[in-house]
C-alpha cells in the first residue's frame, strides 16, 4: 500500500457491499484525521450563520461510519481510494465545508410590488419574516437584475425599446422608480447589487439620489457595483469602447472608495465568459488579465491597491473540464 497526501492506493478492492472493506490502519488513520480537518471547517463556517454544527451533523447525516472510514471517501477504482471531503484538498466539489447548506435560499429582485396595495409592507420584508436572509447571512439583501432597455441605456419610451420593457430584468430608469422599489425597506441596513452592464454610473446615481432624498448618508450604503465593461468583447450586448469603459470604471471606482466605504466597486464576471463558450482555463486567464487591467487604469488615478483591491469581487464557473473531473 503507498499513502501520498489523501490519495490511498492499494492492491486490495474497495468496500463490499455489506460496507465493509479490507481497510489498513493507515486508511483508518487518514480518514480520521480528514474528517477533524473538515469538521474543523464545517464548525467555523455553522458559527457564522448561527448554526450548532454538531446538532446539524448528527440530525443531517444519520449515515454510520463503516469501519471507522469517514463518508467522504470515494472509491475511483479497485486499486485507487481517494480521500476527499467539501472545503478540502483534493475535493473540488467546493471551496466551502458546507456550501450552501446554510442559507437555502435568497432573493433576486424583479420588479417589487406591494402585494395587498400601496400600504402592505414590501414583499421583501415580508419574505425576511419568513427566514430569507442573503449571502453570508446578510440581512435585507437586494439582487436587482436590470431589463433589456436599461443595459442598452434607453429611456423607456424611446421608439427602440417598444416591447422591450421589463424583459430580463426590472423596469428601474429613475429615481422614482427606486423609490417604487425601496420605500420603506432600510438603506442604510441593505446590500444592493445593482446586476447592470454599461449603464453602471446612471443607475448608481438614481439610486444615491434617491438615498439623499431619503436622508440616508451615501458613507452608509452598502452593495455592488458591477462595471462590466469588458463584457461587450463576448456577449450580445451593445459594445462599448474599452478604453471609455475602463476609464469609466475606473472613476466610479475612485468615486465610490472616497465616499461609499461599504461599496463594492467591481465583479469581475468570468462566469458569463464560460458561458459564452469560453474554456476553464480561458475563463480563469481573461478574469486575472481584467482584474489586472482595472487596477492599473485604479493606479493611474491615484489610488492605492491596498485602498482599493478589497472591494474587488468575482464570479468563476469552474467546471470539470478545469482540472479532468470533480470529486
Amino acid at each position: 500500500m503507498q499513502v501520498t497526501d489523501k490519495t490511498i492506493r492499494t492492491d486490495t478492492p474497495g468496500p463490499s457491499a455489506e460496507g465493509v472493506g479490507p481497510f489498513s490502519p493507515e486508511f483508518v488513520a487518514a480518514s480520521r484525521a480528514l474528517e477533524r480537518e473538515w469538521r474543523s471547517k464545517f464548525d467555523q463556517l455553522a458559527k457564522k450563520f448561527g448554526v450548532d454544527g454538531a446538532s446539524y451533523v448528527q440530525r443531517t447525516d444519520p449515515t454510520p461510519r463503516q469501519a471507522g472510514i469517514f463518508s467522504g471517501t470515494m472509491s475511483l477504482t479497485p486499486q485507487r481510494t481517494v480521500l476527499a471531503a467539501p472545503g478540502v484538498f483534493p475535493s473540488r466539489a467546493g471551496l466551502n465545508a458546507a456550501q450552501y447548506q446554510f442559507m437555502p435560499w435568497g432573493e433576486s429582485a424583479g420588479d417589487r410590488v406591494r402585494p395587498s396595495g400601496g400600504d402592505a409592507p414590501p414583499d421583501g420584508l415580508l419574505l425576511q419574516a419568513q427566514g430569507m436572509t442573503g449571502y453570508f447571512r446578510q440581512h435585507f439583501p437586494e439582487n436587482l437584475v436590470y431589463d433589456l432597455v436599461s443595459h442598452e441605456g434607453l429611456d423607456p419610451d424611446h421608439p427602440a425599446a417598444e416591447g422591450r420593457v421589463g424583459q430580463c430584468g426590472m423596469a428601474v430608469y429613475s429615481r422614482e422608480d427606486n423609490a417604487r422599489l425601496f420605500d420603506g425597506l432600510p438603506l442604510d441596513k441593505m446590500n444592493v447589487v445593482h446586476i447592470s452592464y454599461y449603464e453602471n454610473l446612471p443607475v448608481l446615481a438614481h439610486y444615491l439620489a434617491y438615498a439623499r432624498r431619503r436622508g440616508v448618508p451615501w458613507e452608509k450604503l452598502g452593495g455592488n457595483s458591477m462595471s462590466w465593461y469588458y463584457q461587450s468583447a463576448y456577449v450580445g450586448m451593445t459594445c462599448f469602447p474599452p478604453k471609455a469603459g475602463m476609464d469609466l470604471a475606473a472613476e466610479l471606482i475612485a468615486f465610490c472608495t472616497q465616499r461609499m466605504p461599504r461599496w463594492n466597486t467591481l465583479n469581475l464576471f468570468g462566469y458569463g465568459m464560460e458561458e459564452a463558450g469560453a474554456t476553464a482555463v480561458q475563463e480563469v486567464a481573461f478574469t486575472v488579465a481584467a482584474g489586472i487591467d482595472y487596477a492599473r487604469g485604479c493606479i493611474g488615478k491615484g489610488l492605492e491597491p491596498d485602498v482599493f483591491l478589497g472591494r474587488f469581487g468575482f464570479q468563476i464557473s469552474q467546471a470539470n473540464d478545469f482540472s479532468g473531473g470533480g470529486l
